[in-house]
């Protein structure tokens, strides 16, 4: 296995990852008006699905061919602008890691009435960057950004690999 098919690999799935934000975008756009019934749950779906994926480049991934993998660089971060630093932040940070893919007690806070019956009520600290038309530009340029910052990643990587097919079929 080449390290640098493998690091191409790990790009070429990082752009996968911010073109689908991207998609989450336009959806939640065209989407708002036919989900006027349930604006919240639709938003609340979408910011989820938004934060999972955005964060997935940028957790650990396990060692392809005897290679530790990792995962995509964070260096680039630094240049943008403080907003989107903190946006992604917030979205790796306690929004993946501590509030959507997990359940983090100690970041949710949550207040739970308990009552007869399995239909308590509860509260929950819910302070992750919902995905609305307050933050839908600023949630475009940081996912953009990520799609542009792979794509130059790219663009050193691939002199260096050997074959036109990278494939871990086997």
């Amino acid at each position: 296995m080449d390290y640098y098919q493998v690091e191409y690999t790990k790009y070429e799935l990082a752009k996968l990852s911010f073109l689908e934000c991207l998609d989450y975008l336009r959806l939640y756009e065209k989407g708002v008006d036919f989900f006027a019934d349930s604006p919240l749950a639709f938003e609340r779906a979408l910011s989820k699905a938004f934060t999972i994926t955005y964060a997935r480049p940028f957790t650990h991934n396990d060692p392809v061919g005897g290679m530790g993998v990792g995962s995509i660089s964070t260096g680039w971060i630094k240049k943008l602008p403080s907003k989107q630093r903190e946006l992604h932040e917030e979205l790796v940070g306690d929004g993946r890691n501590a509030m959507v893919a997990h359940l983090d007690i100690g970041k949710l806070l949550p207040l739970i009435f308990v009552k007869p019956g399995n239909r308590n009520d509860h509260i929950i600290d819910w302070r992750i960057c919902s995905l609305n038309e307050n933050s839908i530009d600023d949630l475009r340029a940081l996912a953009t950004a990520a799609h542009k910052y792979c794509f130059e990643h790219q663009g050193k990587i691939e002199p260096k690999i050997k074959d036109s097919i990278i494939s871990y079929r086997q």
